[in-house]
């Protein structure tokens, strides 16, 4: 056997180096298979939560593999729970023989519309690439409702701060939120900034 069977004989294109891999994929896989029979009830994927490195992801891309495999199989899944329900009877294999047991007529019909159900969170799921990391982050905009400038930024937040002072030291949920925007718009409009100067230099 050759020792590099388990990267698909081709170690350049495919490495492992801390054997972690595997995991990732796995984690995918079992990810999409909990979310989809639960109808997304504890959204493990994390929906638009696409940050790596607060996930503790290792391999993008086995992450990515497994959980649209998870998704793939949670369709056969559903289909077979709502394909054996109906009739009155679900068809299990044991050991590999076919044994039917029957089942009321009103277990059958939540049997088929939970299976139903699972069907269609699968394949929305799938269809949507709901969960799927990607290798950057989707560019941010500045607020349009605040101002661009440092200065100006500067002096909207004085102004919240000598309200907070008025008013005993305390801000309010709006006041919050607002210094919250301001922050991210200092941060946005510096990013850009240094994108900018750094454009020049290569001019």
């Amino acid at each position: 056997m050759s020792p590099y069977t388990g990267l698909g004989n081709n170690p350049v294109r495919f490495n492992d180096p801390d054997g972690r891999d595997i995991f990732d994929g796995l984690r995918g896989f079992l990810t999409a298979i909990v979310d989809n029979l639960t109808f997304n009830l504890f959204n493990l994927r994390g929906g638009e939560k696409r940050d790596i490195r607060s996930r503790g992801i290792e391999a993008r891309q086995d992450y990515n593999q497994g959980l649209m495999a998870g998704d793939a199989a949670s369709v056969v899944i559903g289909m077979n729970i709502a394909g054996g329900s109906e009739g009155g009877g679900a068809v299990l294999a044991v050991t590999g023989t076919p044994v039917t047991v029957t089942v009321g007529a009103a277990t059958a019909l939540a049997g088929t519309l939970y299976g139903g159900a699972v069907t269609i969170t699968s394949v929305t799921n799938l269809v949507s690439g709901n969960g799927i990391l990607y290798s950057k982050k989707r560019t941010e905009k500045p607020y349009d409702d605040l101002p661009r400038t440092k200065e100006e930024l500067d002096e909207l937040k004085q102004q919240v701060n000598d309200e907070k002072s008025v008013n005993g030291g305390k801000l309010n949920k709006e006041q919050k939120q607002l210094l919250e925007k301001i922050k991210t718009q200092e941060k946005l409009i510096g990013e850009r900034n240094k994108q900018k100067r750094d454009e020049d230099k290569r001019k």
